[in-house]
């Protein structure tokens, strides 16, 4: 249906009037009308305000998470097992089922857990085929090579017995996350038994930064999702204002405008830095050593064309004001600043011995021949300042990675 050559959807309208109680001839009244569109914009309100208060939450917990992988990151050492020194493995003990013995009814059993030379217990269970320990224990990890070794004891009159086995490889947590599940148990002859099995709770953490980098992104994803639900309810209010334009509010469409560019910006990249790299320290030696970089390019330039090298810092200033500064654009700006070194070092074994000696050549004065060693000498200068620009866009890099 068309109105003022806007188009909307009529089931909107339809399920308003199916909401009006109707009078005993089928019709409605004005007033009914009003109070339940009233409440279809209050409900469509009252959505928007939660997830602003969710996108609240999640934000605090991001820039949290943030200031921990700032912190790590600066910490974190990597052993030659290529994981974290002082990683750790985190296990708890949940329950077991089926724990059925010939000799035995109702025993005390527990868990013995072992790894890497430490060795922990659970207490005993209650007398019960089904025991609950929920208990948990802390593993320094160096190598992550061994298995973890869990062993099921039952208490006799006179010992302990151990009545199922089983080796868990670290391997399958090398994702960081918690995993909960059932093992089935062996014996000591290897064997799987039929119905007795552990529920274990396991989480490795073999490196904070990979881990909070993880945590980071989905956050990210938490957050991305937000906007785009707060995007479909801002359609909704329009469908919703689009056949009654005297309801809507003043602000009304700038709202929705606002909603639908946050997301365009969210899938375009267009997204304002967040504080942790606007505050970082690696923008602003980025920025800082960019603009010596500039007017270091610009006083060669007078007298040797080098615009590639002028390139470089004219393309990093376009996309940080055009808030397009992402690793894709700073890695473009490494590939532009590896392109234009091989330049300068073509040039210099090409013209750096002849200029230097121009003094030989009666065609020039005394003027341009110390001009000509004075792009010599600020060509090889160049060259440096270029390593030391890479490596600052490469740790600027490593921030928003």
């Amino acid at each position: 249906m068309c109105i003022r050559d806007s188009y909307f959807d009529r089931a909107i309208s339809m399920q308003i009037f199916e909401r009006m109680e109707k009078q005993m001839d089928g019709s409605s009244t004005v007033d009914e009308f009003i109070k339940v569109f009233l409440q279809a914009e209050a409900i469509l309100k009252q959505k928007v305000l939660q997830i602003d208060k969710r996108l609240r939450d999640y934000q605090k917990q991001r820039a949290e998470a943030e200031t921990k992988l700032e912190e790590v990151r600066k910490k974190e050492k990597i052993n030659n097992y290529g994981i974290m020194e002082g990683s750790t493995l985190t296990v708890t003990i949940l329950e077991a089922q089926n724990l059925q013995l010939e000799h035995l009814r109702n025993p005390l059993a527990s868990v013995v857990l072992k790894l890497e030379e430490q060795v922990q217990n659970t207490q005993n269970s209650r007398r019960n085929e089904n025991p609950l320990w929920n208990e948990t224990f802390t593993f320094d990890v160096k190598t992550g090579v061994d298995d973890l070794q869990v062993a099921v004891l039952v208490k006799t009159t006179y010992d302990e017995i151990v009545v199922g086995r089983k080796s868990i490889s670290l391997k399958d947590f090398k994702d960081q996350q918690r995993h909960e599940e059932w093992y089935d148990m062996r014996d000591e002859n290897h064997q799987s038994m039929s119905s007795f099995r552990l529920k274990i709770a396991i989480q490795w953490i073999n490196s904070r930064v990979r881990y909070l980098n993880d945590v980071l992104n989905k956050w990210e994803e938490y957050i991305r999702g937000q906007h785009e639900e707060k995007l479909e309810i801002a359609n909704d209010l329009n469908e919703l204002y689009t056949p009654f334009p005297i309801l809507r509010p003043p602000n009304g469409p700038d709202e929705i405008e606002r909603i639908r560019q946050r997301n365009n910006d969210l899938e375009d990249g267009r997204v304002k830095l967040n504080p942790r790299i606007v505050n970082s320290k690696q923008l602003h030696n980025a920025n800082w050593a960019t603009y010596i970089f500039i007017i270091q390019a610009l006083m060669i330039n007078f007298y040797r064309a080098d615009h590639l090298s002028l390139c470089i810092p004219l393309y990093y200033f376009m996309v940080l004001l055009s808030s397009r500064l992402t690793p894709k654009a700073l890695r473009f700006s490494k590939l532009l600043i590896a392109i234009s070194v091989g330049n300068d070092i073509l040039w210099l074994i090409v013209n750096s011995k002849h200029w230097w000696f121009s003094a030989h050549d009666p065609g020039d004065c005394r003027a341009q021949q110390g001009i000509k060693r004075f792009v010599i000498l600020f060509s090889w200068l160049q060259l440096l300042l270029k390593g030391v620009l890479f490596t600052i866009y490469h740790k600027l890099d490593e921030v928003f990675a």
